[in-house]
């Protein structure tokens, strides 16, 4: 998926920073590749490993995506299908696929000064590199995954309410002299989802407030009205068809 991420700046003033929100510049070629090298070397290792009977700490997606999901996509709607298709990644003792990233086995080796995961195959590797044995067992890495994985998923949900955060507030003090453009996405019975692609945004409001004759892609213009940071609260106010 092509989206990239906005940049979220805060500004010093008094009690309230004030937050600015812009739109990133694409990644040069030269990120993509070193991103797809890290990719391949994941995959390379997870590979090896399991070809030589080496226990490390595999990211596994073992799910099934649509054929016609393959490809590279920017519009919000195929963004917003997508990310409805993907469940999340998980870390487990066996090789199994990553969906997502079409790989028969993945072991992130490539992070070690981020993900603590990325340092214990690291350590694993290069030990058996220099002795011909495992640093670990099977059991002894068995033993601390539960814990990793837990922690892992609570750095995971920080990294996602903490921009969210952000960009509430943004659209807190932005609220009384903004719209908003965004594009239908979902419309389901009673209620409609709309994407800020510019703020890397889904939301959702009450049909009602956008007509009864919507459709996917329709794009709107949005006027937002009670916005509560901390209980993750944004609601739409009006919409008017652009």
């Amino acid at each position: 998926m092509l989206q990239p991420d906005p940049v979220i700046t805060l500004t010093p003033s008094g009690q309230n920073p004030q937050v600015c929100i812009e739109t990133k510049e694409e990644d040069t070629l030269a990120q993509v590749l070193v991103s797809e090298f890290m990719i391949l070397a994941n995959s390379a290792i997870a590979t090896w490993a399991h070809e030589q009977g080496l226990p490390l700490i595999f990211r596994t997606q073992n799910i099934t995506l649509p054929q016609e999901s393959a490809g590279v996509w920017s519009a919000p709607c195929d963004i917003y299908r997508l990310i409805k298709c993907m469940g999340p990644s998980i870390m487990e003792m066996e090789p199994k696929r990553h969906a997502t990233l079409a790989a028969a086995a993945y072991a992130p080796i490539t992070s070690p000064l981020r993900r603590y995961s990325d340092f214990i195959n690291s350590a694993q590797i290069a030990h058996f590199l220099r002795t011909g044995e495992s640093k670990w067992t099977k059991e002894s890495i068995s033993s601390v995954l539960p814990h990793l994985s837990a922690r892992a998923q609570a750095v995971g949900k920080i990294q996602r309410y903490r921009p969210r955060y952000w960009k509430y507030l943004f659209f807190r003090q932005q609220a009384k002299n903004r719209r908003w453009s965004g594009e239908i996405v979902e419309d389901t019975h009673n209620m409609v989802t709309i994407s800020l692609p510019e703020e890397q945004l889904f939301l959702k409001a009450p049909k009602a407030i956008f007509g009864d004759k919507v459709r996917i892609g329709q794009r709107f213009q949005i006027r937002i009205g009670k916005v509560d940071p901390l209980a993750n609260e944004l609601r739409i106010a009006e919409a008017w068809e652009e």
